[in-house]
């Protein structure tokens, strides 16, 4: 979006109106859908300094206990959100430039929020089903 705005201003002089609007809205969905993926493949920064030393059990329960965290947190984030999109629908909350309906990326939002609880969930169970290594700490 920033390429063809910034080339159609500098050739054609013209601009997309609402760009920036665009790129937040699909910029929440995109990363709303990201989020279970993330979690999944343990792609999120892990701050493990205070950790490092434990045994193989302790982090696997930590981790596992912060994986059920974050599945409660999605899960209130979709709800909360889910409730936003219905006020903001029933009171027609349009986006400033392009006038569009705000409650539908609010709405969009919703089903990756919970895919990514119910990722947070597998996790958790997945890691505290995980065997310690012999030998290993």
């Amino acid at each position: 979006m920033l390429v063809v705005t910034i080339v159609s201003r500098k050739l054609f002089f013209w601009q997309v109106n609402g760009d920036y609007e665009i790129v937040q809205m699909l910029g929440a969905l995109a990363t709303s859908l990201l989020f279970p993926w993330c979690h999944l493949t343990s792609g999120n920064i892990a701050v493990d300094i205070f950790t490092d030393n434990l045994p193989r059990a302790a982090r696997n329960f930590l981790e596992g206990l912060g994986s059920l965290l974050l599945a409660v947190l999605a899960a209130l984030l979709a709800w909360r959100t889910g409730v936003l999109a219905v006020e903001n629908e029933a009171s027609g909350l349009i986006s400033a430039v392009l006038g569009w309906p705000v409650w539908m990326f609010q709405a969009s939002l919703i089903p990756g929020l919970f895919l990514t609880a119910f990722v947070a969930v597998y996790v958790a169970f997945w890691r505290s089903a995980q065997p310690i290594a012999a030998g290993g700490s």
